[in-house]
């Protein structure tokens, strides 16, 4: 239940698998599924302020691209309409997730595919990843680091969120959006005072 808060901030959550996605494009030299692998299905989110989480709306045409160890681009593609994305990726490797938009904030997470060997099998991991539009004073400099980290638990054997790292940025991540709470507050004040001013004028003049 606690981690469960924790991954509201980050805008990182569980979600159910999706079926109806956009084509992925990816360089074959560098990133080979074979048999085994990690089926990684979700969606990318709009965050427009304090929703919950099954209300924000899908966001389309988001952009979504994997680099591997070395740091070279081997996935690369956009969301549908409604923000899905799906793509695979090999075991036994360290991959780093990002997500973005024209305007908006980029997110990035760490998927470690790494496995036991009497695990080696296909999983699948579903998610839901939001982000929002960049706000003029806004210190995002959080985001300049993965803001999660998946990888497989022996135990539960599947792949899961680190809870550990997520705590660690957490408090980053809240006093962010704490911030982007207050400019928003600040900008709907500036909008509702010039919409107000000319009534004001007019007032007067009568």
């Amino acid at each position: 239940m606690f981690f469960g808060l924790l991954v509201a901030y980050i805008g990182l959550t569980a979600s159910r698998p999706t079926t109806d996605v956009s084509t992925y494009t990816s360089n074959e030299d560098t990133l080979v599924v074979d048999e085994f692998h990690l089926d990684m299905r979700g969606r990318v989110l709009e965050f427009k302020g304090q929703q919950k989480q099954e209300d924000k709306p899908g966001l389309a045409d988001a952009r979504v691209w994997v680099s591997n160890e070395t740091g070279t681009k081997v996935i690369d593609g956009i969301c549908d309409s409604k923000g899905r994305l799906a793509f695979k990726l090999p075991l036994d490797r360290r991959f780093m997730m990002h997500i973005s938009k024209v305007g908006y904030v980029e997110k990035m997470v760490i998927v470690d595919t790494h496995v036991p060997l009497d695990c080696r099998k296909t999983y699948q991991f579903t998610f839901d990843i939001d982000i929002f539009e960049k706000i003029n004073g806004l210190d995002v400099s959080v985001l300049e680091k993965p803001i999660a980290r998946i990888s497989f638990k022996p135990y539960d054997k599947k792949f899961v969120y680190d809870k550990e790292y997520t705590n660690k940025v957490n408090t980053k991540l809240q006093k962010m959006y704490s911030d982007y709470y207050a400019l928003k507050r600040k900008e709907k004040k500036a909008v509702d005072t010039s919409l107000k001013a000319p009534k004001s004028k007019q007032a007067t003049r009568k």
